[in-house]
């Protein structure tokens, strides 16, 4: 004789791309009982994770798992049937509502058509004494209120429609389901039982199910009296495995079985040489061209986080190479797919703060701010929200950043250091006719001026071309300050800049080429 037990969800681990699910039910067993069953589970159980345990004052053997597929409680005729008629009946209610809003839609032209007529006619009938002036304003306000009225009730009507279409759309989804052939319903779990001794028995079940995931939220504060980073950790937890989660014990694993602007990053300036070519041949060196073009930066998008829940702060656990967090409280999360916050812990961490300009591509000063990661575990890949202070800045994309890591975030635009930068010279060398060479002389300034009121520490970021042709040649010719050469063409500069003062930085380039070519990509 079997026993039926649905049980209750107590605990989930939710992973990246699944979840482990347990359920626990207090049964009460004689020797008559066969078999424990478990029915109307989810269609994204993975039948081969099932296990099954039970312990209490019962002795018990289990024999076994079974995991069976359950079709749908009405024969499928009996309930297309069921739900052709429901369809039916709101879809006449539906052409029934369209049928009253489509008679107050006529009203409403009739009351403009009679509105219009009577605006062109009283003025004649008040001339000529037969309308009375008084009884104008009270003919007058009919129009409008009946007008107001028929609106309102059309309103009215088209949320009434709303409502039903929902509904519609849902019945023809179901009946839709329900004709693909051998679709299952839900799933049961049936474990033979071998009972020695009766008593009471607390049955766990537990499965992992698809349609699960959750990802971690920054909220990332900058305090500047410190300074410091406020940085709150937060999981965004969703799912759709077909059964709610109601007040449980939430685990989340890290084992798998930007908005605002970003920080200025120099990319490589290349240049090219363009020679007369037949015209042939121009086809195959643009799609070479086109082959060595450099591809664009990415860009630090975020998911801006509006929430800013005070809760208690999970627990951190290493498991091998995971983390796991165990959740505060006993959240809910349905299985609708909309998403959950659990605030998994806040710290603060020790920051230093300078200012990065890359005037060549935008003339504004950044301010950065870079902390360790003193926390107990490695920060994983997620989006985040910046603020300096209580003002928002921007989002960021988080990196995986171990204990001990660096994070660098970008905290806006700072209005109170500016910066600019101009071509001073561009001469053309003719003394290499002779040698049948061009040289293309460049020279820049640029100028920092820092207006706030204590000193800051700033790096200021250009570059020179870099060349992808024999031919063609460039070479730094002078900077003031010395630059630091970096990669692919960069420059840097370190410098301090103290309260008020202004800083100058120039330097200049050459580029040689053969006289007869042109090079592609200078200003």
């Amino acid at each position: 004789m079997p026993i039926e037990c649905t049980g209750k969800i107590a605990a989930v681990c939710v992973y990246p791309d699944q979840a482990q699910i347990v359920r626990r039910a207090l049964v009460t067993v004689s020797t008559r009982e066969t078999e424990i069953l478990f029915p109307n589970l989810p269609l994204s159980l993975q039948p081969e994770t099932v296990r099954v345990a039970g312990r209490g004052t019962a002795r018990v053997r289990l024999l076994g798992v079974e995991v069976t597929q359950v079709r749908y409680a009405l024969p499928p005729e009996e309930a297309l049937r069921e739900l052709g008629k429901q369809i039916e009946e709101l879809e006449d209610r539906n052409r029934a509502l369209g049928d009253r809003v489509e008679m107050l839609n006529r009203s409403l032209e009739l009351l403009s058509a009679l509105g219009k007529a009577t605006a062109d006619r009283l003025p004649w009938g008040i001339a000529r004494g037969t309308v009375d002036p008084a009884q104008v304003e009270s003919l007058l306000a009919i129009f409008p209120r009946a007008e107001e009225e028929t609106r309102r009730q059309i309103r009215e009507l088209e949320v009434q429609r709303r409502e039903l279409g929902r509904e519609l759309e849902r019945l023809r989804r179901e009946r839709d389901a329900r004709l693909k052939p051998r679709t299952p319903d839900r799933y049961q779990v049936s474990v033979p039982i071998e009972v020695e001794e009766p008593g009471e028995l607390e049955v766990e079940l537990s499965y992992v199910c698809r349609e699960a995931t959750w990802k971690p939220l920054y909220d990332l504060r900058f305090d500047e009296s410190g300074p410091s980073l406020l940085l709150s950790l937060l999981a965004e937890v969703s799912q759709r495995t077909g059964e709610d989660w109601s007040e449980i014990q939430l685990t989340l694993s890290t084992a798998r079985p930007a908005l605002g602007r970003t920080l200025p990053e120099i990319q490589p300036w290349y240049i090219h040489l363009r020679r007369p070519q037949p015209v042939e041949a121009a086809a195959p060196r643009m799609l070479a061209m086109a082959e060595e073009l450099p591809e664009a930066a990415p860009q630090l998008l975020g998911e801006t986080l509006l929430e800013e829940a005070r809760m208690a702060e999970a627990e951190v656990r290493q498991e091998g190479t995971a983390v796991v967090f165990l959740a505060p409280g006993a959240p809910s999360v349905p299985a609708d797919g909309s998403t959950r916050k659990v605030l998994l812990g806040t710290h603060s961490l020790p920051v230093t703060l300078d200012w990065i300009t890359a005037p060549k591509q935008e003339p504004y000063v950044f301010r950065r701010a870079r902390a360790k990661n003193t926390t107990p575990s490695v920060l994983l890949p997620g989006n985040g929200s910046v603020f300096y202070g209580d003002t928002f800045v921007g989002t960021a994309t988080m990196a995986e950043t171990p204990v001990g890591g660096e994070i660098e975030l970008s905290l806006g635009v700072d209005d109170r250091v500016k910066v600019e930068r101009e071509l001073v010279e561009r001469a053309v060398d003719k003394s290499g006719f002779v040698e049948k060479l061009r040289r293309v002389q460049y020279s820049y300034r640029i100028r920092v001026q820092n207006l706030r009121s204590e000193p800051i520490a700033l790096t200021v970021l250009d570059q020179i071309p870099v060349s992808r042709h024999e031919s063609l040649k460039v070479k730094l010719l002078r900077s003031d300050p010395q630059a630091q050469a970096g990669p692919m063409g960069e420059l840097r500069w370190e410098m301090k800049a103290g309260p008020g003062e202004k800083r100058e930085i120039t330097f200049a380039f050459q580029v040689e080429m053969p006289l007869e070519s042109e090079a592609i990509g200078l200003p």
